[in-house]
């Protein structure tokens, strides 16, 4: 298309503040934060083209109100503020992990969900398929904090290096999950 950017249309009860719409299905997903939230507004919104937002049919429960929200294939993931984690696939009911954890950041793609905590201080991570089964990973380049994405097919990390001798201050470092 042109580029030509087209107003957002809906109900009047449409997502405010934070929200990031991730790609989803044949459309897209959002999630406001829950402290952007008002009383009795949808916890998650759906899309078919990103014109006109609407409650998703399926709400996550309220131990899941999010904080961070990551989709990856057709799996949807939760953390909620307290570390609640809930996830769900494209026409599933929403399961809710019995283990909290600390509140994290997630991102994804299509090699899976990647979690990490909030404080950017960090040198391991959690790494998901299916938003269900974690696995704890070593992340290089801790200083002063790593970037992280998740490719369709594996992890890139990315950290600036603090040895002004050295002839490249970005370090780059790619792994494939499930590898040794």
């Amino acid at each position: 298309r042109d580029g030509s950017l087209m107003p957002v249309e809906g109900d009047d009860d449409l997502p405010s503040g934070c929200f990031r719409p991730a790609a989803w299905g044949d459309g897209f997903v959002a999630a406001p934060r829950q402290n952007e939230r008002s009383a009795g507004a949808a916890a998650l919104w759906t899309s078919e083209t990103g014109g006109e937002w609407v409650p998703d049919p399926i709400q996550p429960p309220d131990s899941c109100s999010p904080v961070s929200l990551a989709v990856s294939g057709d799996t949807i993931h939760l953390t909620a503020a307290d570390g609640t984690q809930c996830c769900r696939g494209a026409d599933l009911t929403w399961l809710v992990r019995d283990e909290p954890r600390r509140s994290c950041y997630l991102t994804a793609g299509g090699a899976g969900i990647l979690a990490y905590p909030v404080d950017f201080r960090y040198d391991r991570a959690l790494l998901s398929c299916d938003g269900l089964h974690w696995s704890e990973i070593q992340i290089p380049g801790t200083q002063p904090y790593p970037m992280l994405a998740v490719l369709d097919d594996g992890l890139l990390a990315l950290a600036v290096h603090d040895d002004p001798d050295s002839s490249s201050q970005i370090r780059i470092w790619r792994g494939i999950p499930g590898s040794a």
